[in-house]
């Protein structure tokens, strides 16, 4: 599933960011390093300057641990 989040002060004002969601699966033989340079060479990835990079799930437990998943899964 893709997602748009975007940051603002109503629902009628102009957003000041945007973050997209973009579920992308890998076939055999593809990585995740591949896959998001893909994405990256799109030319309105370009020419918005847009970052591109994995999910970052690693948040700290009650007790302070942080251990980081892994947010890929290759095809198999």
């Amino acid at each position: 599933m893709s997602e748009i989040f975007y940051t603002s002060p109503s629902r009628c004002a102009v957003a000041d960011g945007c973050t997209i969601s973009v579920d992308r699966r890998l076939t055999v033989g593809e990585t995740w390093e591949g896959a998001l340079e893909e994405i990256r060479r799109l030319p309105a990835v370009r020419q918005a300057g847009a970052q591109v990079s994995l999910y970052d799930y690693a948040r700290p437990s009650y007790t302070g641990l942080v251990y980081p998943p892994s947010v890929t899964s290759p095809a198999g």
